[in-house]
C-alpha cells in the first residue's frame, strides 16, 4: 500500500493508501465489530486516543476512560467518510493517468510524493 502526500515544505496534505481490489480506506471487514460496538454502554480506551478523537468521554469509579459505543460508532464512521472525501485519486493507476493535471488541494502546488 502506498499514500500520495504533497512534499511541498508546510503544506502536510495527504490523503489514505491508494484503493485496490483487496485494499480500501473504509476497512469494510471492520463493520462486523461496529455492530457490536454500538449496543456497548462502555468502550474503555486510552485517554490520549480519546483526546485526539475529539470525542465525549467519561471515567469510570476506576479511573479508566470510556466513551459510549454509539458515539464511537458514529465517530469511526465520520472518519471513514473523510477519508473516502479526501481521496483526490483513488488508485495508482488514476494517479499515473491524472499526475500531470493534479494540484495539491491546499497549496495549489504539483509536489507529489508516494510513499
Amino acid at each position: 500500500m502506498a499514500y500520495l502526500h504533497c512534499h511541498t515544505k508546510n503544506c502536510g496534505w495527504s490523503q489514505d493508501d491508494f484503493w485496490k481490489e483487496t485494499y480500501n480506506p473504509v476497512n469494510f471487514d471492520q463493520d462486523k465489530n461496529l455492530y457490536t460496538d454500538l449496543f456497548k454502554e462502555r468502550i474503555y480506551l486510552d485517554k490520549n486516543a480519546v483526546s485526539e478523537m475529539e470525542i465525549k468521554y467519561y471515567v469510570d469509579e476506576e479511573n479508566r476512560t470510556y466513551v459510549k459505543g454509539t458515539d464511537y460508532v458514529a465517530h469511526e464512521l465520520e472518519r471513514r467518510a473523510s477519508r473516502i472525501r479526501n481521496m483526490l485519486v483513488k488508485t495508482y493507476e488514476e494517479f499515473k493517468e491524472k499526475k500531470d493535471t493534479l494540484v495539491c488541494p491546499r497549496c495549489g502546488k504539483q509536489n507529489w510524493d508516494i510513499d
